[in-house]
Order: structure tokens, then C-alpha cells, then sequence
């Protein structure tokens, strides 16, 4: 629930009106619905890499898991910062945005990118970075 994984995925998902596709609510919805998927109660999960590979790690079972690309999923997720809309909220965006800028191309950075995500979807990470900062550069 409340969560966007582009905008033709989210078409497919708030369009359909199939029983089969179930949301549900909780705690922590990510973590049941992982371990649910373990023990074949779902057939298939929706969600990013690292989270699903993390999960399944902490619950023993990272072998088990197999992870799909979309081909209708954006390139990259983006991701954004909750800040309050007043000028406090405006200079801490400012200055996390600098920040974000001077350490997004370091080694520490994209280790903390891959930490979680499976091996065989490291080399797809690393050609989508290398393909955005090269458009950022032009």
C-alpha cells in the first residue's frame, strides 16, 4: 500500500480489479508478504531488490529467492526526502540535496547501493548508474 513503482506498473496494479492482486496493510507488510512468499502461500511479490534480498536474508532463505526484472519498471527508482514546507524544511532539502551531490559518485555510496542487492542485479545497477551519469553530464 502507498507505495509507486512507475508509472505503467502502477497502471497495471490500480486498473485491475482481479482478486488475485492483494494489498494488505500491517506492520510490516514487506516482511510477511516475503515470508509468505517462502512458504509458497504467494506465488509472486512486488517490490525493489535490496528489500526483498535483505528480508530474505535476515529470515535465512536468500537462496531461495528469485528476482525478475520488469521490463515496464523505470531504469532507476528515485527517491525523496519528506521535509515540512516552511523554510526549515526548505534549507534542510537544500542542504541534503548538496550533500547527496558531493558523495553520490563515491566508493562508499555505491557500496551502501549494492549492500543488499543480489549479485546477479549488481551489473544492471552499475550499467543504469554509469548510463545516468553520463546523460547528467551532457
Amino acid at each position: 500500500m502507498s507505495r509507486s513503482f512507475g508509472a505503467d506498473i502502477d497502471s497495471v496494479i490500480n486498473e485491475s480489479h482481479d482478486s488475485n492482486i492483494i494489498s494488505r496493510p500491517g506492520r510490516d507488510t514487506l516482511a510477511s508478504l516475503t515470508y509468505m512468499l517462502q512458504k509458497k502461500r504467494i506465488d509472486i511479490l512486488l517490490g525493489y531488490p535490496s528489500e526483498h534480498y535483505y528480508l530474505a536474508h535476515s529470515m535465512g532463505f536468500e537462496d531461495e529467492l528469485t528476482q525478475l526484472s520488469l521490463t515496464e519498471a523505470p531504469a532507476l527508482s528515485v527517491g525523496y526526502i519528506g521535509c515540512t514546507n516552511n523554510e526549515q524544511g526548505k534549507e534542510t532539502a537544500k542542504l541534503l540535496d548538496e550533500t547527496l551531490e558531493k558523495i553520490a559518485h563515491t566508493d562508499a555510496f555505491h557500496d551502501v547501493l549494492v549492500r543488499w542487492l543480489p549479485d546477479n542485479l549488481q551489473p544492471i545497477l552499475e550499467k543504469r548508474l554509469k548510463d545516468r551519469n553520463e546523460s547528467a553530464a551532457h
